[in-house]
């Protein structure tokens, strides 16, 4: 599962987060939970308004909230990639943060994603263009053509769903919780029907989708996760704060010149 080209003719496999996402006993599992939901919501009087967020989830987009100077690298030029975070760690670019999660990673990112951890970029699902603030203040929502093909979603952050779940290192994953790009829908549907009611409107799917709580430990969203690298011509827009000084405007300035060479901007976000 984890090999994307074969080793014998060199053929093309595809993604092996999609690969996963779509294996029979996953889509059937996740096609339970999505049912269920839906006559939960019916049951309770509002399953119309469970199958207008269900639409409105198909127009969500992908968003990768990091702080300015990790913006300003990303798109410094055509020549420069977004790594994976093990890539990263492995590089002697970054180290593990002291923090109660990133001891975690290298064993739930090798149970979620064996043997391919490090082609793996992580991201929320959104509803207006906004992420979660703890990752970072600027947002960049990523185009669709470019991550379809390559982004599954699953029901939250892996390590939080690990935790939750009590999953060893290695162990086997329940199945239901994860989805290719074309049905990000079911999942969130799946997860968050609870919080529909006959009372709840349109304008209040963006918060039920993602909850921006401060902090990871307290954040609730579907996590996204593309695989391979990520690139300037990759990003649709970025929404940020005004900045706070002349060295943050700068940054701005910059930021935005560097994307609108690509056909992207930075926004400003009042």
């Amino acid at each position: 599962m984890h090999i994307r080209f074969c080793a014998v003719c060199g053929e093309d496999g595809g993604c092996p987060n999609v690969r996963a996402a779509a294996m029979p006993e996953e889509q059937e599992a996740l096609e339970q939970r999505f049912l269920a939901a839906l006559g939960d919501t019916g049951v309770r009087g509002c399953r119309h308004i469970a199958e207008d967020f269900s639409r409105a989830v198909l127009r969500s987009s992908a968003i990768i909230c990091r702080g300015l100077e990790d913006l300003s690298t990303l798109v410094s030029g055509d020549n420069a990639l977004f790594p994976s975070y093990h890539k990263k760690v492995r590089a002697e670019i970054v180290l593990p943060a002291k923090n109660e999660f990133d001891p975690m990673r290298p064993g739930v990112d090798g149970t979620f994603f064996p043997y391919f951890q490090d082609e793996i970029r992580f991201a929320a699902l959104s509803l207006e263009r906004r992420g979660s603030s703890s990752y970072g203040e600027y947002a960049i929502v990523m185009k669709d053509a470019t991550i379809s093909k390559r982004a599954s979603v699953f029901e939250e952050n892996t390590l939080v769903f690990a935790r939750k779940f009590n999953i060893a290192a290695g162990g086997p994953l329940p199945f239901g919780y994860r989805a290719t790009w074309d049905e990000r829908n079911k999942p969130a549907v799946a997860k968050l029907h609870p919080q529909l009611s006959a009372t709840t409107t349109l304008e209040s799917f963006p918060g039920i989708l993602l909850r921006d709580g401060g902090c990871t430990d307290k954040d609730d969203f579907i996590e996204v996760h593309i695989y391979g690298p990520l690139h300037r011509r990759a990003i649709e827009v970025v929404l940020g704060p005004k900045p706070k000084n002349s060295a943050e405007s700068a940054f701005h300035r910059s930021i935005d010149r560097k994307l609108r060479e690509v056909g992207s901007h930075l926004e400003v976000l009042e």
